[in-house]
Parts: C-alpha cells; structure tokens; sequence
C-alpha cells in the first residue's frame, strides 16, 4: 500500500474502504477481505474513544500510550492528555520515524477546542 504511505508521510491518515461493499479494512489492503473488490483510501473522522492507556517506562520515559478505537479502527499510539478509558480523543499527529515505524499521537478533546 505505497499510497498509505504516502499520505501517511504527509501526515494524513487514511483508511482502506472497499469501493463495492463500504467496509473499513484495517490494515489497509487493496482488496476487501469479504467481497474481494478494490479498496480506496479514504479520509475518516479521526476522534475516537481511549479503550486503555499505559506508562512506558522503556529508556527511563514516562511516556503515555494507549489504544484508541476510532469508528471501529483499533490503533496504538502514544497520549497526551486525561488518560481515563472512555476520554474522547483526536488524532492531532501521524507520521513515519527515521526507523521507518508508524507513529500515531492522540490528545484529549478536552485539551482541544472541539472533538
């Protein structure tokens, strides 16, 4: 999915939704794992609700992360913010690291003007 990573490299998060029966494929895939037609990538509301939350304590971090269900896409990324299971939160960055991996951060909307 060179695109996904395209956009992801821009900082637009995208999901693959099947162009014949509207599922969410989460990964993203090219094809639907039920009807097996062509996915497109398509923008999404990116607030969702913190399932749960933990403290790294890798490096010496106190880092916060948590995994947060977003219209049904379950992602893990770090948190700013109140970290309560059932805080809404918003995706206010993605990105690729030097390493290559993902990274998603999410903060509170109570931090934010609106979510």
């Amino acid at each position: 999915m060179r695109k996904f990573y395209d956009f992801i490299r821009r900082g637009e998060f995208r999901v693959a939704v099947c162009k014949n029966c509207g599922k969410k494929i989460w990964p993203p895939s090219e094809f639907c794992c039920d009807c097996f037609f062509a996915t497109s990538l398509e923008k999404i509301e990116t607030t969702g609700t913190l399932i749960e939350c933990t403290t790294s304590h890798i490096y010496d971090s106190e880092d916060l992360y948590g995994v947060v269900d977003m219209q049904g896409i379950k992602l893990i990324g770090s948190v700013s913010g109140n970290t309560v299971p059932g805080t809404k939160v918003r995706m206010v960055e993605c990105g690729i690291r030097e390493s290559g991996c993902l990274f998603y951060h999410f903060d509170t909307c109570i931090r934010q003007s609106s979510c």
